[in-house]
């Protein structure tokens, strides 16, 4: 079992398709619209936009895609934070973003999630933040109910 921490903000999913290609597509979206199969359109008022500049999402999936290279389409899931929920973790008037699960889509059709270890790896090799790592090993309420209840560790306050 591994259990990250829950960052309180909003949902952000980012989907690229051919991501090591120049004219890769890109989709940004937030698990209200991503679940109609709606995008949203670039602006730089979009909270979701800045955060995808302002953390290179795009040349993120390109370095997973050079990873796998049997990968037509990448998707990086996460959570968008800071100025945009009632939790700001000290980003009073900026965005944070954090790594939270990884999707790929292979030439074959096939789609596979990263597993945690996967992910964990290549977004130290890049230098995307992840939700940080509370406990990696067998299921146990106990320690569950603990972490449940105890600190936030995002802001280090």
């Amino acid at each position: 079992v591994v259990i990250d921490e829950k960052v309180h903000g909003t949902c952000t999913c980012v989907t690229v398709i051919n991501p090591t290609q120049e004219d890769a597509e890109v989709f940004v979206t937030s698990k209200g619209i991503g679940s109609k199969n709606l995008a949203l359109k670039e602006s730089a008022n979009n909270a979701y936009w800045r955060m995808f500049h302002k953390f290179n999402i795009k040349d993120f999936t390109a370095f997973i895609g050079h990873k796998f290279s049997d990968a037509t389409k990448v998707a990086v899931f996460g959570e968008t934070y800071g100025s945009v929920q009632d939790l700001h973790y000290g980003l009073n008037n900026e965005l944070g973003f954090i790594l939270f699960d990884i999707q790929i889509h292979r030439e074959t059709g096939e789609k596979e999630w990263l597993a945690p270890e996967v992910t964990e790896t290549l977004a130290k090799e890049f230098g995307m933040p992840m939700a940080p790592r509370l406990y990696d090993g067998p299921y146990s309420l106990e320690v569950v109910t603990k972490l449940a209840y105890g600190p936030e560790l995002v802001s280090g306050t």
